[in-house]
This record gives C-alpha cells, sequence and structure tokens, in this order.
C-alpha cells in the first residue's frame, strides 16, 4: 500500500501552488509529483503567464527544498506542456529547436 496524507495538509499544499497562478488540475499534480518524489509530465490546455509561472515554480521548489526541477512551455496554440523531473542535480531539458 502507498502512503496516505492528511486532506488537509493536501489541501494546503495546493492552495499554495495555486497561489503562483496555476489552475487547479495542474497545482493537483504538483503536489503529487512533489509527495511521490516522481517525474512527470502533461498536458493542459487552461491559460497562463509562462514566465510567472515557471519562475514561481523553480523559487518554490528551492525554498521548500524539494529535489524537483519544472519546465512548463506552450507547445501550441492555447496548449502547455508541464514537464516536473525529481531527484535532479543538474538541468536536463534539451535546448529547444
Amino acid at each position: 500500500m502507498g502512503q496516505t496524507y492528511d486532506a488537509k495538509m493536501l489541501y494546503s499544499m495546493r492552495e499554495e501552488v495555486m497561489a503562483m497562478g496555476i489552475p487547479k488540475s495542474d497545482a493537483e499534480l504538483i503536489v503529487d509529483a512533489i509527495l511521490s518524489s516522481r517525474s512527470a509530465s502533461w498536458i493542459n490546455n487552461e491559460a497562463l503567464d509562462l514566465a510567472a509561472v515557471n519562475e514561481k515554480l523553480a523559487k518554490y521548489f528551492e525554498e521548500k527544498k524539494y529535489p524537483l526541477v519544472a519546465k512548463v512551455e506552450e507547445v501550441g496554440i492555447g496548449k502547455f506542456m508541464w514537464d516536473i523531473k525529481a531527484n535532479v542535480k543538474h538541468e536536463y531539458f534539451p535546448p529547444t529547436f
């Protein structure tokens, strides 16, 4: 069986992430990546400010000492690719062509 968490803690973490301007569905996946210490990737079409989200997530992970690296980029008209990598000690993203 997997680990169980207190619902208040989960909601609190989700609210912290959502306060950065991240939609609820994305915030829930980020919290799952944090708690499971696993990588996750997904595409969503909820509008957001890419620069702000990337900066805020990086700062949040650093402040909380979460071993995660995040990158969000637009991959089409109104579609955003979320990539969360766990246990990374260096920049792993390939250059964008």
